[in-house]
């Protein structure tokens, strides 16, 4: 017929073109029409489902290959909604690779959802499927239920590795109070994990509740044995981070210099430490921290690469004021003027250039 009309110049309509609701996915496995003919035309139809979910999914692979990025999606969407079972699971991973490739992977992670809802053993399948999409899409706090809801599943070891993970991710997705939560559950199981223990700590100090996170943190160091173990330093040194963000500097202050003590190669926690105490006037602590900057920048340690070249005229600055106030003046001439190469336009510095001549 089709030859014919193309022969003759007449025109042709297609009859159902969208297959009665096939093609757009409304018709499933199971329905029955609303009238005669077409409870007919559905039973022929629905007995040739798989050719039209076949035909659904070459139609969106193609659309893809096109970058037609919305039939593309909505016929590859028909054709998981149309599906079941192990068919069912390999459309809706064909449906999440070409949402990826055409940057639409909200729209696979919708569909992965419902197909999870609605066919438990699905569920079991497209899991790791479907934590991908959320985690490429963003979706961090939604990744952490569906982790938190899969760890209650596991069994103690596993279920300790999935808690931690949706913490963090909570915590990444700004759900603090959740973050929180689940820190807490962790501790519960191990109390002695020092990871749960500054997980709960952030946490806490996210909620203003910084009083409480000191306190948790303060519980791990208590015994003066344990308080110079090598592996606590992130606790001091969270402790002081907590005082820190609140400018209190004074209070800050001890906890650096306990962290500083676990690890003076850290160039980085010498810094903070160095600046801290010379702004309490602390010329016993802070000198000697900034001498190790500094000398770390000089012989190009790793650690001091991510340093901005303010930070490190910094150091030059308040150690030659530290000369000077020696009455060293050839010491504190030669390290304002590494201040001044570091950062040409330092008001500071060039007033110091000045007085010493």
């Amino acid at each position: 017929m089709v030859p014919l009309c193309l022969d003759e110049g007449i025109g042709l309509i297609p009859w159902s073109p969208l297959a009665r609701g096939f093609l757009t996915g409304s018709r499933k496995r199971g329905e029955k029409g609303e009238t005669t003919r077409a409870v007919a035309y559905l039973a022929r139809a629905i007995a040739a489902v798989p050719v039209s979910v076949a035909l659904l999914s070459l139609a969106g692979a193609l659309a893809a290959k096109a970058n037609d990025a919305d039939n593309a999606i909505t016929w590859l969407r028909a054709a998981v909604a149309g599906s079941s079972g192990a068919e069912q699971v390999r459309l809706a991973r064909e449906l999440t690779n070409v949402c990826s490739s055409l940057d639409r992977l909200g729209d696979a992670v919708s569909e992965l959802e419902r197909v999870c809802a609605q066919n438990p053993e699905a569920r079991k399948e497209l899991w790791s499927v479907l934590r991908k999409a959320l985690a490429q899409s963003g979706q961090h706090e939604k990744e952490a239920e569906l982790v938190f809801e899969r760890a209650h599943q596991e069994k103690p070891i596993e279920k300790q590795k999935l808690l931690l993970e949706a913490a963090l991710l909570f915590e990444r997705g700004g759900a603090h109070a959740r973050a929180l939560s689940v820190a807490r559950e962790l501790l519960d199981l191990n109390a002695e994990q020092l990871e749960y223990r500054l997980l709960a700590a952030r946490a806490l100090d996210a909620l203003d509740r910084s009083g409480e996170a000191i306190q948790l943190l303060q519980e791990a160091v208590a015994s003066p044995e344990r308080s110079k173990a090598r592996g606590l330093k992130p606790v001091w040194k969270l402790m002081a981070d907590i005082h820190l963000r609140r400018d209190e500097l004074s209070e800050a202050l001890p906890f650096l210099i306990q962290a500083h003590k676990l690890d003076r190669a850290d160039l980085e926690l010498a810094l903070v430490l160095g600046l801290t105490a010379m702004d309490l006037d602390d010329l016993e602590t802070g000198p000697p921290a900034l001498r190790l900057v500094m000398v770390g920048h000089e012989r190009r340690a790793p650690s001091t690469k991510a340093m901005t070249k303010a930070q490190i005229s910094q150091v030059y600055y308040q150690l030659a004021l530290f000369e000077a106030h020696k009455g060293h003046g050839t010491a504190a001439r030669r390290l304002v003027k590494h201040a001044l190469e570091q950062r040409p336009d330092f008001q500071a510095a060039q007033r110091l250039r000045a007085e010493l001549g």
